[in-house]
């Protein structure tokens, strides 16, 4: 986790929460870091290993995660479960 060890993506606010507005900006970068996390990135003449770290607010997390938010039943945008 070492600073030098770290690439960050940011990404601009849109022009709303809709989550249409989030996959046209980030729409085109997910090709690349689909890339990264399957393939590796070259530091130094090293093949590294890539892991994604997501940060940001409840309504980012659950629109770029396809989750239904902080009103769905299972409000979590980790959790894997699925209500009955």
């Amino acid at each position: 986790m070492a600073r030098a060890n770290s690439i960050v993506l940011s990404t601009l606010p849109c022009v709303n929460d809709r989550k249409e507005e989030l996959q046209k900006m980030i729409g085109p970068w997910a090709g690349d870091l689909q890339e990264l996390l399957d393939h590796g990135l070259f530091v130094g003449g090293t093949l590294r290993a890539v892991r994604l770290f997501l940060g940001g607010d409840l309504a980012f997390l659950s629109a770029f995660l396809g989750h239904k938010g902080a009103s769905a039943r299972c409000s979590c945008p980790w959790c894997p479960v699925v209500a009955r």
